[in-house]
């Protein structure tokens, strides 16, 4: 029955989104509207749930008052869209799929006007073409065998991807550690509160879908949850192509080296947010570059910008790491609209300043809730960041990583590497040897084009606009502290508009040759994916075999039998924070247990410093039911807790091998030495309640919970 509601939901958010969408005269731009709205919708409502959760102290963040908003919003939409749906003109056939630089003819434009007798439109129309970049003679506009083959392609890949992630119960270090634990803490307490200490307070509207989702009772769908983007992107790419000039054909190019990348697959399947984010700035990218084609004074304009700023304020919203796109973006639209302005008129000043003041009011919308929260509870919008930019690449959380490369300067030939490092795909695969071939060439083509006087005007601006992007992305990545390639993703997707032009402009014998080249790299990087994927002890298909979920994490079958809200306490049993992985397995059936770690608890659980019955009675007093510990590469331990039966009742104590699913949570011991492999401990007691079992006084045990490893 859930599972019927929330697909209500979602459908009733889908048709509010519809009505917005259609304000769009062309069938991409639509579609991309339409995912950024149905996606801004979805968040929007839960955001004003969480506000009235906050306001009231009850639990508002519910399925059935998701239902009631999202009729609301759906009510509204039609309410005013209706008159204007009816009323919507059919897109004009010449204009439909111009390339770069052309105005609307509703405006008098160059192209297309109704103005003017039928020889000036005639020499307007081939004087914007003379302005165009040179496309080789004999081109296909539309070749639906090419289209098709792409289709295919892209379709199976794509199959594979769903299928595996369908397969898989929900992984990966983030994902475990604060992504769904927080997620199932929001479906449990019916707020969008903080939680926990890891990733408390980034911003989380990639979660917010997952939170949906959640409302089923189930996460088996949760892994697919950026799949959307991902084709949310793709589309946008090739609405940005074809904007620009592209052939069909052409722009299908940066669809396929974007879909086919190992980094973009393997994100697809796992429930983080750099996907998200990637198709979110796409999509922003698409409606900044439709407003340079917009004739003045039109509302079509305002209508991009607001599509921009809307799209850019969802991935704002979403992750920290898009912070650098945001600080280019922002001054590049004012400088971009005010050059606009000054082309355009005195009048046209004040018409910049307002589409700029839309495009950032348009951002914060969905993005504001966020950070207002952060302000509430810690006076700093973006805790645990510091406001000062240098802060930002130097804080201590932030560690320079060369765990992908030996070198700095090997960064520039990793795409070609396309390596993998051991159970971190979704972090570290390449970007594909498609993109390695073509991304020089095309970013090089973009230059050039933003340099030649001879071309359109809003193609020049939007080369310059595409290329500046990419560099400050790039810059800011290489020069930061945290070097993960799937932070470089936004950036990667963007260089991928260009390579449409590679195939532009060239002989009909080198387009041959430079299919063959791109298929080949293709092949080589989808052969490379679906070896890891179908590899037999991967992780990937972890219920390959018929395992069920709680085999997979191999969780105690009484997790799954708790009373809802059990509050279990995960301790560290070493210096080492792997275990912080365990906290989403334990949560168990949703919407499960709730899971705290000691920082999120405040207690301090260092016996030098505590005696037993202060610690008891910590626990007490933070509700604590249940202790859980698990470390991996240790030997059989006894622990502080087994001291004291008369206070904590021994659940669990198994001993057993190592398991894959997530080999690198091994332990290390004070002196540094890595205990990998060998066995897995697991101990689970229940705190006996204050009237079931008096405490006697008892003398503080001597030494750490763990002996053998705690310092």
């Amino acid at each position: 029955m859930n599972s019927f509601l929330v697909t209500v939901a979602f459908v009733l958010i889908f048709c509010a989104a519809v009505p917005v969408a259609l304000l769009w005269r062309s069938r991409t731009a639509s579609l991309v509207a339409f995912g950024i709205v149905s996606f801004g919708l979805l968040v929007l409502a839960l955001q004003i749930l969480g506000i009235l959760a906050f306001a009231a102290g009850a639990p508002f963040v519910t399925l059935t008052n998701l239902l009631i908003v999202s009729a609301i919003f759906c009510a509204i939409s039609w309410g005013i869209g209706w008159k204007k749906v009816a009323r919507r003109r059919p897109a004009p056939r010449a204009g439909a799929s111009r390339p770069h630089g052309g105005r609307d003819s509703k405006h008098g434009g160059k192209r297309g006007g109704k103005g003017g007798s039928k020889s000036s439109r005639k020499r307007a129309a081939k004087k914007a073409a003379s302005s165009r970049p040179a496309v080789a003679a004999g081109v296909p506009q539309t070749d639906t065998r090419v289209l098709l083959g792409v289709a295919v392609v892209c379709g199976i890949f794509l199959a594979v991807a769903v299928s595996s992630a369908l397969s898989s119960a929900p992984r990966d270090w983030d994902v475990l550690t604060y992504h769904l634990p927080r997620t199932a803490s929001w479906l449990l307490n019916g707020d969008l509160g903080i939680y926990g200490s890891t990733g408390a307070f980034y911003p989380a509207n990639g979660e917010l879908p997952m939170l949906a989702l959640f409302f089923s009772g189930s996460d088996r769908l949760v892994p697919l949850v950026q799949l959307p983007f991902g084709l949310l992107g793709a589309l946008a790419l090739y609405g940005i192509a074809r904007r620009l000039g592209a052939s069909r054909v052409s722009a299908a190019v940066p669809v396929v080296v974007f879909l086919m990348s190992p980094l973009v697959f393997f994100q697809s399947t796992i429930a983080k947010n750099d996907l998200t984010v990637t198709g979110l700035v796409l999509a922003s990218t698409f409606f900044l570059i439709r407003s340079l084609d917009v004739g003045p004074g039109s509302k079509d304009r305002m209508h991009e910008m607001l599509a921009a700023g809307f799209a850019l304020g969802l991935a704002f919203g979403t992750k920290y790491s898009i912070l650098p796109f945001v600080l280019a973006a922002v001054p590049l639209v004012f400088v971009v609209h005010a050059l606009l302005a000054s082309s355009e008129g005195p009048a046209a000043a004040r018409r910049a300043a307002v589409l700029i003041g839309a495009f950032v009011a348009a951002m914060l919308v969905p993005s504001a809730f966020w950070f207002v929260r952060n302000i509430v509870i810690t006076g700093n919008p973006i805790e645990p960041l510091s406001p000062v930019l240098g802060s930002w690449i130097e804080s201590s959380g932030l560690g320079q990583e060369f765990q992908f490369v030996s070198a700095r300067m090997l960064w520039w030939v990793y795409p070609f590497m396309d390596t993998h490092i051991d159970e971190t795909y979704s972090g570290s695969a390449g970007f594909g040897a498609a993109f390695a071939v073509l991304f020089l060439p095309g970013l090089v083509l973009c230059v050039r084009g933003a340099l030649n006087r001879k071309l359109d005007a809003a193609f020049r601006t939007s080369c310059l606009a595409i290329a500046g992007l990419v560099a400050v992305a790039v810059l800011g990545w290489w020069f930061g502290k945290h070097h993960l390639p799937r932070f470089l993703l936004p950036a990667m997707a963007l260089a991928c508009i260009p390579m449409a032009f590679v195939f532009e402009g060239v002989s009909r014998k080198a387009r041959s040759i430079l299919a063959v080249v791109l298929a080949a790299a293709v092949l080589f990087s989808a052969l490379e994916t679906l070896r890891i994927v179908f590899r037999d002890e991967h992780h990937i298909w972890s219920h390959h075999h018929g395992k069920s979920r709680a085999a997979h994490y191999r969780m105690p079958p009484i997790i799954y039998r708790l009373p809802v809200g059990t509050r279990i306490l995960l301790l560290a049993p070493t210096a080492h924070n792997f275990y912080q992985t365990y906290r989403y397995p334990l949560v168990g059936s949703l919407p499960g247990n709730d899971i705290v770690m000691e920082e999120d608890v405040g207690v301090d659980f260092d016996i030098k410093k505590e005696g037993a019955l202060d610690v008891y009675r910590d626990l007490i007093d933070t509700e604590i039911e249940y202790v859980f510990m698990r470390t991996v590469g240790l030997k059989p331990f006894t622990t502080w807790f087994d001291n004291f039966p008369e206070l904590y009742e021994p659940i669990v104590d198994e001993v057993e091998r190592s398991y894959p699913w997530y080999r690198v949570s091994i332990a290390v011991t004070p002196e540094g030495e890595v205990l990998g492999g060998g066995t897995v401990v697991t101990k689970m007691y229940r705190v006996r309640k204050a009237g079931e079992a008096p405490p006697a006084p008892v003398a503080p045990a001597e030494g750490p919970i763990v002996p053998e490893t705690r310092p």
